[in-house]
């Protein structure tokens, strides 16, 4: 495994490539960490497709959008507020296999592709 990371200035431009290339598989979502005005958060979504990852750069908010499910229906969106880093997590090969993005508070999402 390797990962690399995605500069700031290309997040947006990122994660519309990485959403076309990938809408539609499953994925493994896994939220670790502290959530602003929360306790201790272990959100975890299982074999549900990638719908769309998006990032919110104006006024220097830094945030991320992940959403994953079957439907309008039966959708899971999670924020990731004032984050500090972005990782594409990617095989030997260069076959990427996830997503890391951390959170100025600690927070950590992970995103883990599965299969289509």
């Amino acid at each position: 495994m390797q990962t690399r990371e995605i500069f700031r200035k290309t997040w947006a431009e990122f994660f519309q490539d990485f959403t076309s290339d990938h809408a539609g598989n499953l994925v493994n979502l896994e939220i670790k960490g502290w959530q602003p005005g929360q306790q201790q958060v272990d959100t975890e979504a299982r074999s549900l497709p990638l719908r769309d990852i998006s990032a919110d750069l104006k006024d220097n908010e830094n945030s991320v959008m992940i959403a994953v499910g079957e439907d309008a229906n039966v959708l899971l969106r999670h924020e990731i507020e004032k984050v500090s880093h972005v990782r594409l997590i990617q095989s030997d090969s260069g076959i990427d296999t996830g997503l890391q993005i951390v959170s100025s508070n600690g927070q950590t999402a992970t995103l883990e592709l599965t299969a289509k």
